[in-house]
């Protein structure tokens, strides 16, 4: 290529450009045409026009490349200390040594450690061998308030005004961060993410936050692996609280669903499981969640954990699955599964969360007046009915 290049230049400028621009003109026909007419064939685009017609692709292609030179760069002081790929034997030497069952660990191990308590519930994890300092639920649950909104990225979120809710504690999911810049008064009290695909992709949002040592972030060691690999170890101040899946519990086999209605028979698993569904809800956050389908689902099992009296949900729309997220446009939005999951499992877990509700006397509410979600769930109620509820 270099040759080629090289050639052509000593005939005319050449410029490598990447992405390819997009030429005013039908280059083939209008060079024939002109040769024809003997006049001189030149197409050309203004610098300009080239950056303003591919910002954001090459915006988008700069944050690829960044992220690229950091998790090499982070490999290299880690693990390549020479020229075999240790992440491939590692993952190698893990699966021919373990049960198909235990698939789901390979990406953390080895660099997370835990052990368990006599409950068989996860302490004292590590990362690479340093510890992982986590906050317990006892100590969040002395500071909050009675009620918390948990607020998701349905577009929904942008029209309601959550001034009234300005002194309940907020928990933001995923990318639903975006909405503070409307509430530059309000300072978020709780951040959760579950899904690494989203590290995977927003790890600027997740940054962003967990650059902050006030907020309490809820998450799984697989997330916070991913995060410690793509940002570093020590760039996470946030103090943060780690549950597992109860499905894909750390170092323990994959549990399938007719497994969990079995062990939901036991009390002291702390379960509440329909078979009818599949669907569940964990009586103890410390012996593993059900992911529900969504993050929210993850948010409403802290929320009765921790003990809130009411619970507002802001942008859980649960409707027009292929719109944008309230935070995205055409050009970089992510993939959804909302609605291949929502019929079968989203809709039945958050009735049983109703159902759980109901049994703790708190209070469920839905601010998405058109909400997939009816109101056989949580009532769906305009703000302004706040101070008469």
């Amino acid at each position: 290529m270099i040759q080629t290049t090289c050639a052509l230049a000593k005939y005319r400028t050449v410029y490598l450009l990447k992405p390819i621009p997009e030429m005013p003109k039908n280059v083939p026909k209008y060079l024939l045409k002109r040769h024809w007419l003997g006049l001189d064939a030149q197409v050309q685009v203004l610098k300009a026009d080239y950056k303003q017609r591919h910002q954001r692709i090459l915006h988008s292609m700069q944050k690829v490349q960044f992220f690229k030179w950091s998790i090499t760069k982070r490999k290299q002081s880690v693990l390549m200390k020479n020229p075999i790929n240790y992440r491939s034997l590692i993952k190698q030497i893990y699966r021919y040594t373990r049960p198909r069952s235990f698939r789901h660990c390979e990406k953390i191990w080895p660099y997370i450690s835990i052990r368990r308590d006599k409950d068989g519930c996860l302490c004292e994890p590590k990362y690479l061998g340093k510890p992982i300092s986590v906050l317990s639920l006892d100590e969040i649950s002395a500071l909050k308030s009675d009620d918390l909104v948990i607020i998701a990225s349905g577009p929904s979120v942008k029209k309601i005004d959550l001034n009234p809710l300005i002194q309940a504690d907020w928990m933001a999911v995923n990318g639903s961060t975006h909405i503070l810049k409307q509430y530059t008064n309000k300072s978020l009290q709780y951040y959760a993410v579950i899904d690494q695909g989203f590290v995977q992709d927003r790890i600027e949002i997740i940054a962003e936050m967990l650059a902050n040592p006030t907020i309490v972030f809820f998450t799984n060691l697989f997330c916070l692996r991913k995060i410690y690999e793509l940002i570093g170890y020590k760039k996470v101040l946030a103090k943060v609280v780690i549950f597992e899946d109860r499905q894909k519990a750390v170092y323990k086999p994959r549990v399938n669903f007719e497994e969990l209605a079995r062990i939901a028979q036991d009390d002291k698993a702390k379960l509440l499981w329909r078979p009818e569904h599949n669907v569940g809800f964990t009586r103890d956050m410390y012996r593993g969640y059900i992911s529900g389908g969504t993050v929210v689902y993850f948010a409403l099992q802290i929320a009765v954990a921790l003990g809130y009296k009411r619970v507002f949900l802001a942008g859980v729309d649960m409707k027009n699955f292929d719109a944008p997220r309230f935070y995205e446009n055409e050009h970089n939005q992510l993939e959804t599964r909302l609605h291949q999951e929502f019929a079968q499992t989203i809709y039945p877990s958050f009735s049983l969360a109703a159902e759980i509700f109901h049994e703790k006397g708190m209070k469920g509410y839905n601010l998405c007046l058109d909400s997939g979600l009816d109101d056989a769930i949580f009532p769906r109620i305009d703000l302004k009915q706040i101070f008469s509820i």
